[in-house]
């Protein structure tokens, strides 16, 4: 051995540039090796960290000039269905869904405010019976009736109660309940009345709103003839809320039939019924009749209630969109059906909900396909798109489930997403409800992409959409968009790293091959007589194979030795240059925002925890934990040169081993 290095040191100049040589080649091999094995590791992790989500609408025809969906109108080929979608070889994660809203009447519990839930709006709605009269003499406007009965309500009436001041200050107005007394008068507009809709003499029971005269406004209205007619002048009056029906349809969208829509023989609606015999029996007509003022009650109560069955399919969840108090339902819970919820910072601020409280959830009805449009691109009250909350034999809907649940987590969404519109939503594990809904149906329409979507595999996104439009016609008349979460991007951009990492690896493997050679030409071949030699003087084969190789493996052993850590540590620093970078174009994701809920406290509200830390939520690489390439490639390559040196070098000494010596020492070099 001491031998051997002796020889080859001789030669200083030359050992130490092949050893920077061997080294240089090997830490580009085992560089161009780990980092090509370090992204095809990445490319592997991708579907654990990505998901590709499409989401599915139907533009109709006609909107008709409102932004409730329930007056749209989707022309003759009529509404497009999920299950239309499922097709031979689809190859779906999760098939297309249509999440519905369930209708969830909580007792005791409702965002105050607004046209819903109005405590003066309830003062003024009564069941009232009353006997028309006939027109009102001092306003041809006006039909008058007597009130008989006050059958249902609160019994009062908003009435005008105003202070016009004095010089130096404003007339203003505020509304007094007054109580409703038996044989007082009563008036309604004739021209809001379908002619014969009330007959003088004849006693009617109708749900009744009170309109009263304000005369700081001159807002006017057309009457029948056409001619604008002042609201003040037309004074205090009665109108019809609603009168008994059901909104219950299949999943189709069909009406459900049902008996106790108050009609008449021209298919007319009326808002009033005529009292006849036997009108308040039991089980007469007048039970549809007493539900109204239930369902009025029940309209105040209903909130939207959203369930899902994967939170990846969610745009909220998988762009990281709201700010959450508490936490966010677990995968593992959605899977499993837990009961528990998120429910919306409003909701929880009006009825003094906390992370940890429980709150019994009682569904009564569902409504598929329904989006409210929001143009201002803020969170607003749940508003019911239809107009009934009865069954087809005009009773109040029971709840198809039923359950209590634990709130883990208040959300705020941080800007705009038509899935967290609501400012009183409640999100639940879809697998939670173990109730159907059928027969419970208020609403069954086209697909929105706010609520219908479904997976597919990664990068399958063109394969599947081609085969999705070949056989399904349909899908032409439906808007498809597809969100990877930037999969196919990171993919090309790994497969580029794969690619200068395969050419680091092939000019590692050129190098070092030219090296290898090179050393063993002037270290084994050039060394043809010193072996001549070392025979000569009584050494046996073996001992001349070691003297030429010991030294020349301890070289190459060192050299690929430092080459490889030299690759790790290089490996290293680029990781952490590139973790730098995507720390940077986090920053502000991962930047706490102070928030005051008022809901007990001061919360700092970071990202840098959350589910979506490895990926930034557009789908930029932004590797923020550290992938390691495999151990085994930082020794294996190294020894394998190592042999390859070993391997030649035996061969070519043993080459020369089969020639004599003496023919060896006049052999010209």
């Amino acid at each position: 051995m001491k031998n051997s290095l002796k020889q080859l040191l001789r030669r200083p100049g030359r050992a130490i540039l092949f050893f920077l040589l061997m080294a240089a080649s090997t830490l580009l091999l085992v560089f161009g090796a780990a980092m090509y094995m370090q992204n095809q590791i990445r490319i592997d992790s991708l579907d654990e960290s990505f998901t590709t989500v499409g989401y599915i609408s139907q533009q109709p025809k006609d909107k008709g000039g409102s932004f409730n969906p329930v007056f749209w109108d989707y022309g003759e080929e009529g509404i497009i269905y999920p299950d239309t979608l499922d097709f031979e070889g689809a190859d779906y994660i999760v098939p297309p869904e249509s999440r519905p809203y369930y209708l969830a009447c909580i007792e005791g519990a409702w965002v105050e405010g607004g046209n819903r839930d109005s405590i003066a709006v309830d003062d003024n709605i009564n069941l009232l019976e009353f006997r028309v009269k006939g027109p009102n003499p001092e306003n041809p406007y006006l039909i008058e009736a007597e009130l008989t009965k006050i059958l249902e309500g609160s019994g009062q009436v908003l009435k005008l109660n105003l202070y016009e001041g004095d010089s130096d200050s404003r007339a203003s107005i505020s509304y007094m309940p007054c109580d409703l007394e038996i044989g007082e008068t009563m008036n309604f507009v004739e021209f809001w009345l379908e002619e014969g809709e009330l007959e003088p003499g004849k006693t009617y029971v109708g749900l009744l709103t009170h309109n009263t005269a304000n005369p700081l406004s001159d807002v006017s209205v057309m009457d029948r003839d056409g001619k604008m007619v002042s609201l003040n002048a037309l004074g205090d009056n009665y109108a019809a809320l609603s009168s008994p029906g059901t909104s219950l349809v299949d999943r189709q969208g069909n009406p459900v039939e049902s008996d106790i829509f108050n009609t008449d023989e021209n298919g007319r609606s009326s808002g009033f019924v005529e009292v006849t015999p036997g009108y308040y029996d039991e089980g007469g007509a007048f039970e549809a009749w007493r539900s109204l003022t239930t369902e009025n009650e029940m309209k105040k109560l209903t909130h939207p209630v959203l369930p899902v069955s994967d939170p990846n399919l969610l745009t909220f969840h998988r762009r990281n969109i709201a700010n959450i108090r508490g936490r966010e339902i677990t995968e593992e819970e959605y899977a499993s059906g837990a009961r528990v919820c998120m429910v919306a910072k409003e909701f929880a601020q009006k009825n003094l909900l906390y992370e940890g409280d429980k709150i019994t959830l009682p569904l009564i009805g569902s409504l598929y396909g329904y989006q409210e449009i929001n143009e201002f691109g803020s969170t607003t009250r749940f508003s019911l798109p239809v107009q009934h909350l009865l069954d087809a034999q005009g009773k109040p809907l029971e709840p198809f489930f039923e359950a209590e649940y634990e709130i883990v987590g208040i959300f705020d969404p941080r800007y705009h997403c038509e899935e967290l519109t609501y400012s009183d939503l409640i999100i639940v594990p879809s697998r939670s409800i173990e109730g159907s809904d059928e027969g419970h149906i208020l609403y069954a329409g086209a697909m929105d992409d706010s609520n219908t979507s479904f997976m597919i595999p990664n990068g399958s996104i063109e394969e599947f959409d081609a085969a999705l439009r070949e056989a399904v016609p349909e899908a032409e008349r439906l808007d498809i968009y597809y969100d990877d979460m930037g999969y196919a991007r990171s993919v090309e951009n790994l497969n580029d790293a794969k690619k200068t990492a395969a050419l680091l690896f092939a000019v590692g493997v050129l190098a070092a091959g030219a090296i290898i050679a090179l050393l063993l030409y002037f270290f084994v071949v050039m060394e043809k007589k010193r072996t001549a030699v070392e025979r000569s003087l009584g050494m046996t084969k073996g001992q001349c194979r070691i003297s030429l190789m010991a030294g020349l493996m301890v070289l190459s052993l060192a050299a690929t030795a430092i080459g490889s850590v030299g690759a790790g540590v290089l490996l290293d620093r680029v990781d952490a240059y590139s973790l730098e970078q995507a720390q940077a174009q986090s920053a502000k994701m991962e930047e706490g925002r102070v928030v005051d809920w008022n809901l007990g406290g001061i919360y700092n509200f970071s990202a840098k925890y959350s589910p979506w830390a490895m990926w930034d939520v557009q789908g930029n690489k932004a590797e923020l934990q550290k992938i390691e390439a495999p151990a085994g490639v930082f020794m294996a390559a190294p020894l394998a040169l190592d042999l390859l040196v070993l391997l030649l070098g035996l061969c070519l000494i043993g080459r020369s081993l089969r020639i004599e010596p003496l023919l060896l020492l006049n052999a010209k070099q």
